[in-house]
């Protein structure tokens, strides 16, 4: 079973913007020792979708395997946010109504050793949506 969490685009006064964000997938290891997640990316000038991103994340989870494991601590969601903010060089804030944002200035679409585009939803050829 996945969790999930989402990081949601603001703009610089704080404001949940409608377009962009993140999903992460995640679950933990059976020996409770690893939290494995992958995540799915909202493009800018999409409209942010959880139920879409929940979909992408765990497809990606499910056939690709974790993006990354990480050691198990609580909370879990904090591990991850801590992870996701050093590793992209992010800042990820929680507004006063407990949702995590980011106004992804850092965010980069640089291409992968491979040459695809980093963690971008729009080159899954073979997902289908449900619904």
């Amino acid at each position: 079973m996945h969790k999930y969490m989402h990081i949601r685009a603001c703009d610089d006064e704080l404001n949940i913007l409608p377009a962009g964000g993140l999903t992460i997938a995640y679950t933990l290891s059976e020996e409770l020792q690893g939290i494995f997640f992958n995540i799915a990316r909202c493009h800018p000038k999409d409209l942010f979708s959880r139920k879409l991103g929940r979909e992408l994340a765990s497809h990606r989870l499910k056939t690709e395997g974790p993006f990354e494991i990480l050691p198990f601590q609580h909370p879990i969601a904090s591990t991850i946010r801590c992870y996701i903010a050093s590793e992209f060089g992010m800042v990820i804030e929680c507004d006063e109504k407990g949702r995590w944002i980011s106004d992804f200035i850092n965010w980069e679409d640089e291409t992968s050793n491979e040459g695809e585009i980093l963690m971008d939803t729009s080159n899954i050829f073979d997902y289908k949506p449900s619904g």
